[in-house]
C-alpha cells in the first residue's frame, strides 16, 4: 500500500503540528538524559534549517512540536554552507558544494523530522547497545491555521504532561519549550490557562482538537485544495 503523501504549503509561511511515537509505544524516552539529548538535537537542527520550533514537549514514548516554515528567508550559497557546517550536517553536500540540494532541504519539515528521529535513534542504539527500530511510525503532520487556532494547539501540546498526571502545571515540566522560554510568554500561557474556554484542553478530547484547533472552514477548504507533495 502506497504511503499517504503529506500536504505542505510552499512559498508561504506555514505552521505544522508534528508528532511521533516510539516503536510499540514503549517508554524508551524514560530518563532525563534521553529527553535532554533529544532537545539538544532540536537545537542543533535549528542552526541549519529555516524552521522555527514554536513549541515542543518530549514525553516518555512520544513527542510533539509546532514547526513554522520560513520560506521568505533567503540565503546566499556561502550562508547555506556555513549554516550546514555550524549544525554539523550534510558534510558530503558541503564538501561538494551541492547548493541546490542544500537549498531544497533548508525549509522542509520532512528533512527536519527525518534527521531529528534518525540522529536520536542512532545515538540511543549505540549508547544502549540496542538494534532495530526506535520509532514505530512515520511522523504525523497537521497544518494549523495561524492566530487563535495556533495558540490553542500550542496550549494543547504543552498540556500533555498535565493530562498524563506527571505535573500539575505545564510550566513545571522540564522537557518542553514552556520550561525554557522567557517569563513574558509564561505569563501569557498562565493567563490563557486561567481562561475557562481552554479548560477542555486538559482532557483527552480528539473531537475538540479537530473541530476547534485545526482551523475554520475556509482554512480547511484551502488545505483540501492543496497539491499533495
Amino acid at each position: 500500500m502506497a504511503r499517504k503523501k503529506r500536504i505542505k504549503l510552499l512559498n508561504e509561511k506555514a505552521y505544522y503540528h508534528v508528532f511521533s511515537r516510539t516503536v510499540g509505544k514503549e517508554f524508551l524516552l524514560d530518563s532525563d538524559e534521553k529527553k535532554e539529548f533529544f532537545i539538544k538535537i532540536i537545537e542543533r537542527l535549528t542552526k541549519f534549517f529555516a524552521i522555527k520550533v514554536k513549541s515542543f514537549v518530549v514525553m516518555s514514548n512520544h513527542f510533539h512540536a509546532i514547526l513554522e516554515t520560513c520560506p521568505e528567508k533567503k540565503f546566499s550559497d556561502e550562508e547555506l554552507i556555513e549554516r550546514a557546517k555550524k549544525a554539523n550536517l550534510f558534510k558530503s553536500l558541503v564538501l561538494k558544494k551541492e547548493i541546490n540540494k542544500l537549498r531544497k532541504k533548508i525549509n522542509d519539515i520532512s528533512e527536519f523530522m527525518k534527521l531529528l528521529k534518525q540522529i536520536f535513534a542512532q545515538w540511543y542504539n549505540k549508547k544502549y547497545n540496542r538494534t532495530g527500530y526506535f520509532w514505530g511510525e512515520r511522523f504525523k503532520s497537521i497544518l494549523i491555521q495561524p492566530g487563535i487556532h495556533l495558540l490553542r494547539c500550542i496550549i494543547y501540546i504543552l498540556l500533555n504532561p498535565v493530562r498524563a498526571k506527571m505535573v500539575k502545571s505545564p510550566d513545571k515540566y522540564k522537557f518542553s519549550s514552556l520550561y525554557k522560554i522567557n517569563k513574558k510568554y509564561k505569563k501569557l500561557i498562565h493567563k490563557l490557562m486561567e481562561n475557562k474556554i481552554l479548560e477542555n484542553y486538559k482532557n483527552k478530547n480528539l473531537n475538540l482538537y479537530k473541530n476547534d484547533i485545526l482551523g475554520n472552514e475556509d482554512f480547511i477548504k484551502k488545505v483540501k485544495k492543496l497539491t499533495f507533495l
